[in-house]
């Protein structure tokens, strides 16, 4: 029986059962929380699409004097005009080498030792463990927390914060690194600050080793990424037991900077590999993205990359009937595949839509589900759909909301029509 026959009994509420099929198609290249996440702000050019951003921001930034927060630092690098409609991940970092510190200079002032250094131009790593520094640094944090953990821009937060770059180590000054205390009294910090929102770790070492909730992020992607040395990042994750974190919280990181070219040239079956055994979602602040100059041949083997990264879900069948054989109560149920590495990280909401032939949404349906689950391979929900009566060429439709603008956001490897980012799962013929 044809699609549109059947939904047009619903104007009669007597739904038959019929079965939906969907053609597959190329996904979308700028689904939230995955993909190329650049750099944005003065002196960077976005030149692929892109869902996602990066930024680091100082203490110093956050917090100019003591117990005075300045958050509108971290907003506005969250609004310049090339982050507006996007997701965030950012790092707070202390010392930064070769540029001006990160470290408040009212913790200076207290007599916090700043030790100077050479390596990778210069600075100076500050005592972490000194609590004059170890104790606001951890209030700031509750700070930040009471003000963004439940902002829905912010998609990952990286613990960062101690050691070079704000990247948990001072290697090979491995003398000047926080104390695995201090590493821990920051990290659960960080969790109790932000509830709500997925954190990141350099590496699978020390205490976080022990987390089964928490992500990690190579910065060094794909070069360090699979090994064989222990102290690689796949290889110390799977030496840590954390090699099924990634179905629990993001894995994501930086390219090798300046090595596009490379890795998408003649490296480029390892950086598939990288994506596909560390299940990575995300990919920046260097990427190919920022790159002034990407060929016909690079952008399409950006395009691959990028549906590799992360989710990606295609739609693959489907079926609207009554149940228990009772025609007033009838439902939907979708069949669909996650063709991407890893799942979507935050349980947004999944509903279907009736739509009008206008496309005004005229009633939603909540669906049972939680994206969360939907691991690499195959998955199935269903929805209630008693009561919706199709009007002429009216439709329903599939969307998975986004919380920042309560309305659908993540698309599908599907051909189907999309409309005000609701795909069409079927639609009731033009005249009833």
């Amino acid at each position: 029986m044809p699609t549109s026959f059947l939904l047009s009994t619903l104007a009669a509420a007597a739904i038959q059962s019929g079965a939906l099929s969907f053609a597959p198609a190329p996904g979308p290249l700028d689904n939230p929380m995955k993909g190329w996440t650049p750099y944005v702000g003065p002196g960077f050019t976005q030149h692929l699409p892109y869902s996602t951003v990066y930024t680091y921001v100082s203490w110093k930034e956050l917090e100019p004097s003591e117990g005075v927060y300045d958050f509108a630092k971290l907003e506005a690098k969250m609004s310049t005009p090339d982050a507006i409609g996007r997701f965030v991940v950012f790092r707070v970092y202390l010392d930064y080498p070769s540029i001006a510190s990160g470290v408040p200079d009212w913790v200076v002032a207290k007599g916090v030792a700043m030790r100077p250094y050479t390596d990778y131009g210069g600075g100076n790593a500050p005592d972490y463990d000194d609590p004059k520094l170890k104790t606001p640094l951890l209030k700031m944090f509750e700070a930040l927390g009471a003000k963004y953990k439940n902002d829905p821009r912010i998609a990952f937060i990286q613990v960062g914060t101690l050691g070079f770059w704000g990247e948990f180590h001072t290697y090979p000054r491995n003398e000047l690194m926080a104390s695995v205390q201090t590493q821990t009294d920051l990290i659960n910090t960080l969790r109790s600050s932000f509830p709500n929102k997925h954190l990141m770790a350099r590496t699978a070492s020390n205490y976080q080793a022990g987390l089964d909730w928490i992500g990690y992020h190579d910065d060094m992607i794909p070069a360090d990424t699979l090994g064989p040395e222990e102290w690689m990042f796949l290889p110390t994750i799977n030496a840590a037991g954390r090699q099924n974190n990634w179905k629990a919280a993001p894995i994501g990181g930086e390219m090798v900077p300046g090595g596009a070219a490379q890795y998408l040239g003649p490296d480029l079956p390892k950086l598939r590999q990288a994506i596909q055994e560390a299940h990575i979602s995300w990919i920046g602040p260097y990427c190919p993205a920022i790159e002034a100059t990407v060929s016909q041949q690079k952008r399409a083997e950006c395009d691959e990359i990028v549906r590799m990264m992360g989710y990606e879900y295609r739609l693959t069948g489907g079926k609207i009937g009554g149940v228990g054989g009772e025609p007033r109560k009838s439902n939907i149920t979708i069949q669909g595949v996650n063709q991407g590495v890893a799942p979507f990280y935050y349980p947004w909401k999944v509903q279907i839509a009736h739509l009008s032939a206008t496309g005004k949404v005229l009633e939603t349906r909540d669906v049972q589900t939680d994206i969360r689950k939907w691991l690499p391979g195959n998955f199935t929900f269903s929805a209630n759909i008693s009561g919706i009566k199709l009007t002429a060429g009216s439709k329903l439709a599939l969307g998975i909301i986004s919380p920042v603008t309560n309305k659908p956001a993540i698309r599908f490897a599907n051909t189907a029509p999309v409309i005000n980012g609701w795909t069409v799962l079927s639609s009731a013929p033009d005249r009833i």
